[in-house]
């Protein structure tokens, strides 16, 4: 037996799946097994049942052992689900070595995580320091219908008009440009070799999260009516349009309470909509809902609401989805 299937047969022997499970679902017994409304998607009467060792859902046909939930539920890879559940119910396993490329590819990644919380805190330091650029943006957004509260509930931000404010930051906490230039925090200068200077400046900062809550982009919105008037984060090595909604990590408990998945065209919009009650609303991404968005919202709903620009680029948009969701 290798290594790997002695852990997992060690976890499974001295963990009950249904503990674990129970933490994520109420379970009713039946008979020698258990059940419970599946957490991968949306459904009002129960198709899902722990066994033994394992679990199945008969509506959407997700199954697994004690592992592969915590993968599913919680977003771990294989090794960060296995020392979850030994630290967690205090069993002791053989650590298991990464190869050198391996550890230098985490690391990279805890590196530009940080990064993203560096710039986030900066951003939202600027908003609230009665600068006169800030004072502008908490009028705007005041007018927007957004109040305080809001404002720091979704983390808007300001980026400073000094080109260079980020990039500083950056330097003197110890991390280095060329992680940030990989996920464009910052850029390259083309007229003085080796310096680098913010992508966003003087904007309205909005942070964009991933599925599992973790900061992986920006959208910034010009303060007045300077052209552009978004300038986003492009697709880089931690953030895809195709693949990331804006704010399901936020609206996905509203979504599965209600069934529905209110869908927009931009993160204001989306935003908006939250400020006027409805908490069960994400946005595309400069793109249009694409089959892996619409599996995402498929495990925690059943419908989906598209409320698209009235024009024709909307009206296409959304018989281009029906297309996709048809097949």
């Amino acid at each position: 037996m290798s290594e790997q299937s002695a852990v997992i047969q060690k976890l499974k022997s001295a963990i009950p799946i249904r503990s674990v499970v129970s933490e994520e679902l109420e379970l009713n017994e039946r008979g020698s097994n258990a059940t419970g409304l599946c957490p991968f998607h949306q459904e009002k009467t129960p198709s899902f049942y722990v066994f033994d060792d394992n679990y199945y859902c008969f509506g959407c046909k997700a199954g697994g052992d004690i592992i592969e939930f915590v993968r599913k539920t919680k977003g771990f890879g294989f090794v960060d689900a296995v020392r979850y559940l030994a630290e967690k119910y205090s069993i002791e396993i053989p650590e298991f070595q990464y190869s050198k490329k391996e550890n230098q590819d985490r690391e990279k990644l805890v590196r530009i995580f940080k990064i993203f919380d560096l710039a986030n805190n900066l951003y939202i330091s600027n908003l609230w320091n009665k600068t006169n650029a800030a004072k502008q943006v908490l009028e705007y957004l005041g007018g927007r219908g957004f109040s305080q509260e809001q404002i720091k509930t979704y983390g808007f931000g300001l980026s400073d008009s000094i080109f260079d404010q980020l990039t500083k930051k950056i330097k003197s906490n110890g991390f280095v440009t060329d992680d940030a230039e990989k996920v464009q925090l910052v850029r390259p200068s083309k007229k003085y070799q080796g310096q680098h200077y913010d992508f966003f400046r003087n904007r309205i900062m909005i942070p964009i999260r991933d599925r599992f809550g973790r900061l992986v982009a920006f959208g910034g919105r010009s303060l007045g009516d300077e052209l552009p008037k978004y300038v986003n984060s492009q697709n880089h090595m931690l953030y895809d349009k195709k693949s990331v909604l804006y704010g399901l990590s936020h609206a996905r408990q509203a979504i599965k309470e209600s069934g529905q998945a209110i869908v927009v065209e931009g993160y204001m919009d989306a935003m908006v909509l939250w400020a006027n009650g409805f908490a069960n609303t994400v946005a595309v991404l400069g793109t249009n809902l694409s089959k892996n968005h619409m599996q995402q919202l498929q495990e925690s709903c059943s419908q989906i609401i598209l409320l698209f620009d009235g024009d024709q680029a909307g009206e296409q948009g959304a018989l281009r989805v029906l297309d996709d969701a048809l097949e």
